[in-house]
């Protein structure tokens, strides 16, 4: 196991939050996460509590079948938020070039 890892920050729990925890088997927490982004202030501490000790008490409490499973499947949820991420920055430029156009 790579203890390095398991400690680093999470950028999939960082830019996926609920989403996050159910792929990273931690499914009660996913369920309270959910409710919880309704919540401004609580969605806040615990979106930031989880990119930082996410990945460990996914490690602790997923019964992974190997640690090679558990971090392949950390890694693709970094990607696939990151990417999610890009897109929506990107969404996000061209609706203010749109209305940019729009206004002159």
């Amino acid at each position: 196991m790579d203890e390095k890892f398991v400690r680093s920050w999470s950028w999939g729990a960082f830019f996926l939050g609920f989403i996050w925890a159910l792929s990273s088997r931690l499914y009660g927490w996913g369920i309270a996460l959910f409710f919880l982004s309704f919540v401004p202030i609580a969605n806040l501490i615990f979106w930031i509590y989880f990119s930082v000790v996410g990945r460990k008490k996914s490690w602790e409490k997923g019964k992974w079948e190997s640690f090679d499973a558990f971090k392949n499947r950390q890694k693709l949820l970094d990607k696939i938020g990151f990417i999610l991420f890009l897109v929506g920055v990107l969404i996000s430029v061209l609706q203010i070039i749109r209305f940019a156009i729009a206004m002159s």
